[in-house]
């Protein structure tokens, strides 16, 4: 009897997976079908960086330079200050530099001590900054000989621009994104389609000229060439 239990058992346990086995293969098939039509329906995207570099020539120069006097007297130091200073402006302006392209950049006054043994009273000192912006980079080095001569002491510096610097960025922003475009065509393939563009951080590379070198050689200006770099973050799908 317990024999017979025993495959009474097992030919009931035997109908009981042999039905789950048989079904296996269409549940399986089933789920390799879902997974498959899901990972079409999903687009390929892909976000890269691009970087675009336009060189251009300037045509501009801004020059700032400064006129020092100093006297024991206020009022002396002042007025030969701003005697210099009107003779500057009026070269500037009589050699087609507008009065508006022309502007003070700072004007003080102070005393000047003398502290290596016992404080002594060395006079007024009056400092006036201009500032001015001229077009004629060709004649840029007699231009600073002459300001010299009327009497500029200070010569802070010269930075080359451009006047119609958007149209070179813009420039440089079309580069950026061919760049990017054809990242994303290495990563996607030939059909890929833009759906976001983001500005990053761009920059300007300007020549410019140290105030040692002005000053020991005027002829040494040189307005070179500079930069404008573009750069953005795209996203493409396929």
């Amino acid at each position: 009897m317990k024999k017979l239990n025993i495959l009474a058992g097992s030919l009931a346990l035997c109908a009981l997976i042999l039905p789950s086995i048989s079904k296996s293969p269409s549940a399986t098939y089933n789920a390799v079908e879902e997974v498959t039509v899901q990972t079409e329906d999903v687009n390929k995207y892909a976000t890269v960086f691009g970087a675009g570099v336009v060189t251009a020539s300037p045509d501009m120069a801004t020059i700032s330079l400064g006129v020092e006097t100093q006297d024991q007297d206020l009022e002396s130091a002042v007025d030969l200050n701003n005697t210099t200073v009107s003779a500057i402006v009026e070269y500037l302006t009589s050699n087609n530099i507008a009065e508006d392209d022309i502007k003070t950049q700072n004007y003080t006054i102070y005393q000047k001590h003398d502290y290596t043994a016992s404080p002594r009273f060395l006079g007024y000192q009056v400092s006036s900054n201009l500032e001015f912006v001229t077009n004629d980079l060709e004649n840029i080095s007699s231009l600073i000989t002459e300001l010299t001569s009327l009497g500029a002491n200070r010569l802070n510096g010269i930075t080359f621009g451009c006047q119609d610097m958007k149209s070179y960025y813009n420039e440089a922003l079309k580069l950026a994104l061919e760049d990017a475009t054809n990242k994303a065509k290495i990563l996607l393939g030939e059909n890929v389609t833009v759906t976001d563009i983001e500005e990053q951080y761009s920059y300007t590379c300007v020549p410019y000229s140290k105030t040692e070198t002005i000053l020991s050689n005027a002829k040494s200006v040189m307005s070179g060439r500079f930069e404008i770099e573009a750069k953005i973050k795209a996203c493409f799908t396929l």
